[in-house]
């Protein structure tokens, strides 16, 4: 199992990205094959998210792919393991949602509601300290038999419940129809 981790959303403050690139880092001494890619529209962050990538030496290991659509998305996150975000305060982070229902491990701040169906260990990791959080990386890379079992925990929290972006689409076309 390579250390593949992805992020996406926007590059604000508020999502602590920095944050998160200083735990890979970290991550990225125990295995040089470890990639984190970074998606999202720069919110006033992305100058200082790249100085963060390149005083660290992480050029070749972070890439900063921009805005990308959701097929793109999932497109980046099916060669991915890992769901990384360090945010100081959400409200649902729906990003995390998605990245559960695709089957990553969120490695995430218990922050706003995902304190409330994130689970250490159980279905994500939570952060509480970085030293701690890259030792049970360390630890699911070398047990992929539980990493498979925190990964079908992710999907099993949000078993037969769709996607956000495919209820609106689906709301819409019902409220549409009933003007029609």
């Amino acid at each position: 199992m390579q250390p593949r981790f992805i992020f996406w959303g926007r590059l604000r403050t508020q999502k602590n990205v920095r944050r998160a690139i200083q735990l890979f880092e970290q991550i990225r001494l125990i295995d040089d094959q470890a990639h984190f890619a970074i998606i999202g529209p720069d919110g006033g962050e992305g100058t200082l998210i790249k100085e963060c990538i390149n005083s660290l030496g992480l050029q070749d290991h972070v890439t900063m792919h921009g805005p990308l659509d959701h097929e793109e998305i999932t497109q980046i996150a099916a060669s991915s393991h890992f769901y990384l975000q360090t945010s100081t305060h959400e409200g649902m982070a729906m990003s995390v949602v998605e990245a559960m229902q695709l089957g990553l491990i969120p490695v995430v701040t218990a922050v706003g509601e995902i304190a409330n169906y994130c689970t250490d260990r159980i279905n994500s990791l939570i952060i509480h300290d970085d030293a701690a959080t890259v030792a049970s990386i360390r630890d699911l890379l070398g047990n992929p038999n539980q990493a498979r079992l925190i990964s079908e925990s992710a999907v099993d929290t949000w078993r037969n419940i769709s996607f956000y972006r495919d209820d609106v689409v689906q709301r819409s076309r019902h409220i549409l129809g009933s003007i029609s």
